[in-house]
């Protein structure tokens, strides 16, 4: 059962369930290989999917998964947000851990690449719905494993993103660790007028 928090034009923002998992799942690994015309056989991307469904299944309770839903009741975009033990993760050296309040991952995102101007709408909804989190405490920061690409774009957007670690590849794709404290992701709401969207 999927519950519904927003619209965009036709399309049905929901929060999902964990029944739901595997069918974004699927949605998530297939758009990212075809994005990156990254080939692999059936075999591979079943296992691929089933090992990813079987992580987000684990750390379901503490995640909030999101899937956009088109009139045809089709995935068109996804996104989870999970929150993170902080003395668990690879932080730089630079944060003090005892002043962080709270962690959130980002991670499966994808978005369907049919519709090039509506894409851009869905992604940034995408964005502001993971940061939103993030700015519920000024301690709170964001970390994500995102493709290059989607580093660069960000970047453009005004995001001050700052790199973890060497690049790796990830889902059809060369990916790197970065993390996002509160000040840069509340410059960029500040800087596009979003915090009414909060």
């Amino acid at each position: 059962m999927k519950k519904e928090i927003g619209y965009i034009h036709e399309y049905r923002i929901c929060q999902i369930d964990k029944d739901d998992i595997s069918e974004v799942v699927k949605f998530v690994v297939k758009t990212n290989y075809k994005k990156h015309h990254f080939m692999a056989d059936s075999e591979f991307i079943n296992s691929e999917i089933a090992q990813i469904c079987d992580f987000e299944e684990k750390i379901f309770n503490r995640s909030v998964f999101y899937a956009i839903i088109d009139k045809n009741q089709q995935i068109v975009g996804a996104l989870r947000v999970s929150k993170e033990n902080k003395y668990e993760l690879k932080l730089p050296d630079t944060i003090d851990l005892s002043s962080v309040n709270k962690v959130y991952h980002i991670g499966r995102f994808a978005i369907d690449q049919t519709n090039n101007n509506l894409n851009i709408e869905l992604f940034k909804r995408l964005i502001n719905i993971a940061f939103s989190l993030v700015c519920q405490d000024r301690n709170n920061i964001l970390i994500a494993d995102c493709d290059t690409k989607l580093c660069r774009i960000l970047r453009k957007m005004g995001i001050g993103l700052i790199p973890v670690g060497a690049p790796f590849f990830c889902v059809g794709s060369e990916t790197v660790s970065v993390y996002l404290p509160y000040d840069n992701v509340i410059k960029y709401y500040l800087e596009y007028n979003l915090l009414q969207q909060l």
